[in-house]
This record gives C-alpha cells, sequence and structure tokens, in this order.
C-alpha cells in the first residue's frame, strides 16, 4: 500500500541484497534485527543456507529442471540459469556500460595535426588556416558540393541527410513499395557484397517480398551511360550496387576522411550543406530498424562537423559562418548542447544579448526538460554571457 502511495512511493521503494555466503550467527542475528525492526523497513535479503527466525524460504526440489519451492507459500519457480558463457556476457556488459572509458569516433583523428599550406593547384576562397591538405578526390568532391543545391546528378544518389530521396535514376519508380526499395538501397551502400540470406535476416522480410521489391529498386535504378545495371543480378550469389551508386552520407564521409579535427575548412562547409535535415526524416518510428546506428552516427558527425567549423570560424571573427555552421548542423541535431553553446558563444561575441538571452534560456529549459545534467563547460558559459563572470568556487 506505501508503495502505490505517491506520497509515500519513493522511501518504501524495495531494496533487494544478494548475499552469496552463509552468514555467521553474529551476521543472521544483525540481519533478523534490521529486517524486523520497527518501523519496517523496505528491505529484503536472499541469502545462501538458512537464518534463523526467516519467514521465507527457496528450496530445490530435487529435479532435474532446476526448480525449487518457495516455502511457506509452496510455490514452485523455475529460476533463469545463466550458463558460464552467458555469464560472462554478462558481466562484460555491466562492466562495459558501468565504464567512462571512451574512443575517438571514426569519423575523428586523435592524431596531432599541424596545419599545412595548401597545394599550389588550389584556390581557396578566402585566405584562412587549413586543417590539412585534401586529397585529389576530396578537392573533386569540394567543387562539386560548392555548386548550385540543384545541380546535375550523373548517377543513382541516395539522400538520407533529410527526407529520403533517390536521385539520379534512369528507370521509373515503382507504384507500391517505394520506401521499401529505399531501404533497401540504403541497406545495400552499407553492406556492399552481401547475402539474400543476409538481407532476409537484417530487414526482417519473408525473402518472397525480397525478391519483389529487389526487382522493384533494380528497374527504378536502371542503367549506366554503358548499359550497365546499377543494381547487378546477383550471379555469384554476393549482391552489390554498381560503383557509381552512392549516397550524401558516402560523400560526407569522403569530404571528411582525415578526420572532422583535421578536414579544411572547405571539406566541413561542403559536407554542411549536403545536411537538409534530420537524418532519415521521414522514416516513421519502427522503420529501418537495423538503421538506427546509422541513422545517430550521422546525427553525431553533422553535429561534430557543426561545432568544429564554427570553433574555427569563432578564432578568425568569422561570425556569420560561425552562426551559419552552428545553424545548419541544427537540421540534423535540434537542441542539441554542444550546439547551442556554440551558437550562445556566436551570439555573445555579436553582442546580441536578447539572442544570447533567449538560446541560454532555451538550452537551460531542453536540459530539465529531459532530466539531465549540462556539462560543467556549459554551466561556466551561462554563467559568464549571463552574469558577466563564471562563479567563484574552491579549486
Amino acid at each position: 500500500q506505501h508503495r502505490i502511495d505517491l506520497d509515500l512511493a519513493d522511501p518504501w521503494a524495495p531494496e533487494i541484497v544478494l548475499v552469496e555466503q552463509a552468514l555467521t550467527a553474529a551476521q543472521s542475528t544483525r540481519l533478523g534485527a534490521l529486517t524486523d525492526a520497527e518501523p519496517k523497513v523496505a528491505l529484503a535479503a536472499v541469502v545462501v543456507g538458512p537464518v534463523p527466525g526467516a519467514t521465507w524460504s527457496l528450496r530445490s526440489d530435487g529435479s532435474a529442471a532446476r526448480t525449487v519451492v518457495l516455502q511457506p507459500a509452496g510455490l514452485s519457480l523455475s529460476p533463469q540459469w545463466l550458463e558460464p558463457s552467458e555469464l560472462t556476457a554478462v558481466v562484460d556488459l555491466i562492466e562495459t556500460t558501468g565504464s567512462d572509458h571512451t574512443t575517438p569516433a571514426p569519423w575523428w583523428s586523435d592524431i596531432g595535426v599541424q596545419p599545412n599550406p595548401p597545394p599550389d593547384n588550389v584556390t581557396y576562397l578566402e585566405s584562412r588556416p587549413t586543417w590539412g591538405t585534401p586529397s585529389t578526390a576530396e578537392r573533386a568532391l569540394i567543387m562539386e558540393a560548392a555548386m548550385e543545391e540543384d545541380r546535375a546528378v550523373h548517377h543513382p544518389t541516395l539522400q538520407l541527410l533529410g527526407p529520403i530521396e533517390l536521385l539520379g535514376v534512369t528507370g521509373t519508380a515503382p507504384t507500391r513499395a517505394a520506401k521499401q526499395c529505399l531501404e533497401y538501397c540504403a541497406w545495400l551502400l552499407e553492406n556492399p557484397g552481401t547475402t539474400a540470406q543476409a538481407m532476409v535476416s537484417a530487414l526482417a522480410v519473408a525473402e518472397g517480398t525480397r525478391r519483389s521489391n529487389m526487382s522493384r529498386l533494380r528497374s527504378w535504378l536502371g542503367v549506366s551511360p554503358d548499359g550497365e545495371a546499377y543494381l547487378p543480378d546477383a550471379y555469384t550469389g554476393r549482391i552489390a550496387l554498381h560503383p557509381a551508386v552512392s549516397s550524401d552520407w558516402q560523400r560526407l564521409q569522403i569530404l571528411t576522411a582525415t578526420g572532422v579535427n583535421r578536414a579544411s575548412d572547405e571539406s566541413l562547409q561542403a559536407a554542411l550543406e549536403l545536411v537538409r535535415g534530420a537524418p532519415l526524416a521521414d522514416a516513421a518510428p519502427g522503420q529501418w530498424h537495423w538503421a538506427e546506428e546509422l541513422r545517430t552516427d550521422m546525427i553525431s558527425c553533422v553535429r561534430d562537423i557543426g561545432v568544429e567549423l564554427a570553433d574555427r570560424a569563432l578564432l578568425v571573427g568569422d561570425l556569420e559562418r560561425a552562426r551559419w555552421a552552428a545553424s545548419r548542423a541544427i537540421l540534423a541535431a535540434p537542441g542539441d548542447e554542444l550546439l547551442l553553446a556554440v551558437r550562445i558563444r556566436t551570439e555573445h561575441a555579436a553582442g546580441n544579448a536578447a539572442e544570447t538571452e533567449r538560446l541560454t534560456l532555451q538550452l537551460a529549459a531542453h536540459a530539465r526538460a529531459l532530466g539531465v545534467d549540462l556539462d560543467p563547460a556549459t554551466v561556466s558559459l551561462l554563467q559568464q554571457v549571463m552574469e558577466g563572470q563564471v562563479r567563484a568556487r574552491l579549486a
């Protein structure tokens, strides 16, 4: 009754203590005094061996099924046994989730960076520090991405960084299951050289459904100017798209292949120009279940690009570029703490007190709604911009 009372639920939340060794006589006496004392406490203990005065016990019934009987109720229970290999996996999982150890994301380089001058054959839009020399492929993509947004697409390109679209096809869109075809295309781009069995398992579809949708996708993609199918028949048992089929996410990865923190400003800007909204923006919850890790990677990568480019712009006083970079990345990661913090620093540097206050209140309210703490660096920033200084604290 206390646990379902809203005013008493918290103090009466149960606490279960598991003891894997038999208690000494003195420990049994202390435990009995604790659990039987008045007023009662919301505490129970499960221990090995008999405990004088204990009112409940679990005893094996001696059967091969490993069932036990809860006395005095006489209830037969089937414990969930963990075999040694399963126990090891559970212990590893608990250790991993409880660890604060992290590793750099694959799009971030942990190697010290020494700025290099641009090659003689590369001309940048304006004079600014270069964070790594673009490769030949990267330079070509920079020039292509710098063109107008409605630039021609010469081969099928799947748009994932925003609403999901398929551009550059030479076939006709299917009249049914078009969204499933888009999902198949994305999965094949992320899993080249796969098998039919792997597709069925990963996409959780029947083989007949997979075959029908693959046929629709093959007709939709069409053929290349050289007459090659963009989705060839898998006579070898391995399924792969034509090498010219790509996605905006793959293009972004090429632009930041040296690491977001080492890519040039132009590469980062070109990458952000690919962002049209939240990744997989029009996929319904529950759809694209296999792509959840991919979606979070895209969001995190875009966030890091926005923060990195905005930070560099602030270092050289380019407030417009800093504002643009953070705002563009927020399309993919709305409410992100790091991006809002960059926006706050930008507006504060611009002397825009009203916008600084609005963003500060927005960030604080968002954290409160989520029930999370702000990063200490963010707290110091908010104190600095709102109160003029960081509050004093002992070291």
